[in-house]
């Protein structure tokens, strides 16, 4: 084991140069840190071996336990030290994530975990992470194993998959499956758990072989078509299937906003052929209607917005004029996603698209607990972790369409924050005019604006 670790360097380099009055320096991680003393590698890289090992285990003793892993970390001789051996397990295995031995005060969690304060508050809703210092000490060590992924449920590091005896894959954390959050699009049967979009942004930070790919949780469904009743059902003679379409795109993206912020662009499209709106016109009274209780069953903006189908009727009941310019981006009340719709239509034809765009941040996905992850997520179980601080009672129940968790002040606060920073959508937010599924190019927009964009 000879990987090297900069900052524990640094704790031991320090220490032996206070006594020399050399020049400060600062720490690479930190760049507003200074220290005293001079920096050079490949001297640092000897230092822990010319201090005796009394000196290191009594310095040691006054860190972190993050920081006695980088130290036994640097070299092999400090690795096997028994003394040294002896300090940092005993540290390691004492840290029950039931039990809170080491609570830090919260200006330094903060920092550790770079959290702003108002996020920091989310972290202390997690009742079941009691021991947050063994939480870090576990995310400086993810950094090195790319075929891992640490998992705050059950606060251990996994391998991504794992294999029986029959060589058949699974997921090795169970507890993140029975008790984890994930993202979903119920009507398009998409989704996937927290574990990936940390991964896909672990790839993106550290690059290969860390993490997943983008494509992972990326999405190309092409045109689907659907037949609600069949032509002979309403005295037709005519073969062929009275069909609607569907589809849908999902492009993860990256928008740096202090810091690197995985976002979700969906295009949710349905096109209704003319024909299909001419027997839906004679058999309802109120077509617009019935093509907005499709959208809502068919579409998906989050999981909170669920009033589709009024927005899509209101459009459609609207008068028909050329109107190109960028519709209204409207705001889910609970998360933070932003959405638009279009309609549509062809030149003397009665055929009818109608797309979707929605925008999703989903922030860093560096913990469960971050509020933008969980805005959006769903939960696996109707038990989760959440609780008060300093709460050992079993963890309330919630889950995203009641109101009990994001009435909590620190929740508030923290999406306050999260909505006051500046984001802007992409280009293919503000939709493009493309040609219909039928053969006709010429299209039409139908005016989106609406009297309200409430959900």
């Amino acid at each position: 084991m000879t990987r090297s670790y900069p900052r524990a360097q640094i704790h031991l380099a320090t220490c032996q140069s206070l006594s020399t009055g050399a020049q400060p320096f600062s720490d690479p991680l930190c760049p507003n840190k200074h220290f005293q003393g001079s920096y050079d590698v490949v001297e640092m890289d000897s230092r822990p071996h010319n201090l005796p090992l009394e000196v290191v285990l009594q310095i040691c003793q006054a860190l972190p336990l993050r920081s006695i892993v980088c130290v036994a970390l640097t070299s092999r001789e400090l690795y096997h030290a028994q003394a040294l051996q002896k300090l940092w397990r005993s540290r390691l295995t004492g840290l029950n994530p039931k039990h809170r031995l080491c609570d830090c005060p919260r200006l330094l969690e903060a920092r550790a975990f770079k959290l702003r304060s108002e996020e920091t508050e989310m972290l202390y809703m997690r009742t079941d992470i009691c021991n947050h210092e063994l939480l870090l000490t576990l995310e400086l060590l993810d950094r090195d194993l790319p075929e891992h992924w640490l998992c705050d449920l059950c606060m251990k590091l996994h391998k991504r998959v794992a294999q029986t005896e029959d060589g058949l894959t699974y997921r090795p954390c169970t507890l993140s499956q029975s008790n984890g959050l994930f993202y979903r699009l119920a009507p398009w049967d998409y989704q996937f758990q927290f574990e990936d979009a940390q991964q896909v942004m672990k790839r993106y930070i550290y690059g290969a072989p860390h993490g997943l790919p983008f494509e992972m949780i990326q999405m190309d469904q092409k045109w689907e078509s659907i037949s609600d009743w069949s032509p002979r059902a309403l005295g037709s003679t005519e073969p062929s299937p009275l069909i609607w379409k569907k589809s849908i795109e999902v492009k993860p993206e990256i928008v740096f906003s202090s810091g690197p912020v995985l976002t979700l662009w969906t295009k949710q499209r349905l096109f209704f052929p003319s024909v299909y709106i001419g027997i839906l016109g004679l058999r309802s009274h109120d077509w617009a209607r019935e093509i907005g209780q499709k959208a809502e069953t068919h579409f998906a903006i989050c999981c909170h917005a669920n009033d589709t189908g009024r927005h899509v009727a209101a459009l459609l009941d609207q008068p028909s004029r050329l109107c190109r310019a960028s519709p209204e981006l409207r705001r889910c009340d609970v998360c933070l996603t932003e959405y638009a719709f279009f309609v549509y239509q062809e030149y003397n034809k009665d055929s009818v698209e109608i797309v979707l765009s929605t925008w999703t941040s989903l922030g860093s996905c560096k913990h469960s607990f971050l509020p933008a992850w969980l805005t959006s997520s769903w939960l696996t179980s109707e038990l989760t972790w959440f609780g008060e601080r300093g709460s050992f009672a079993f963890p309330k129940p919630f889950h995203n369409n009641t109101s009990e968790f994001y009435d909590h002040a620190a929740f508030r606060r923290a999406m306050v924050l999260a909505r006051s920073t500046k984001r802007n959508p992409p280009s293919d937010m503000i939709g493009r005019l493309e040609p219909s599924v039928s053969k006709e190019s010429d299209v039409m927009l139908v005016q989106t604006v609406s009297d309200s964009s409430d959900i």
